[in-house]
């Protein structure tokens, strides 16, 4: 029988095309608006409207379904803008 052709390893990882669509959705708020009009291309919805979708998902979950979001931000790193975008993600 052949390996699994996909294989998560031991790091930080997305495993599902769900899970790649959340974090997308979940981060896609904080891009510029050039970036916005690719990423609602990508996703299949305005940014804000994914995200929103994406957040309802991980504070209401589907019993069938177990999702997760992990946010770090190197120190240093951190601006007001990625502040405010963490005080609006659903609670842990």
């Amino acid at each position: 029988m052949p390996e699994a052709s996909c294989r998560s390893g031991q790091g930080h990882h997305v495993v599902s095309a769900l899970g790649a669509w959340m974090v997308v959705a979940l981060c896609s708020t904080l891009a510029d608006t050039e970036a916005s009009f690719e990423l609602a291309e990508v996703l299949g919805a305005e940014p804000a409207e994914a995200a929103k979708f994406a957040a309802g998902l991980l504070a209401e979950p589907h019993p069938l379904v177990a999702a997760g979001a992990g946010m770090w931000v190197r120190q240093g790193f951190e601006s007001p803008a990625i502040e405010q975008w963490w005080a609006g993600l659903p609670a842990p």
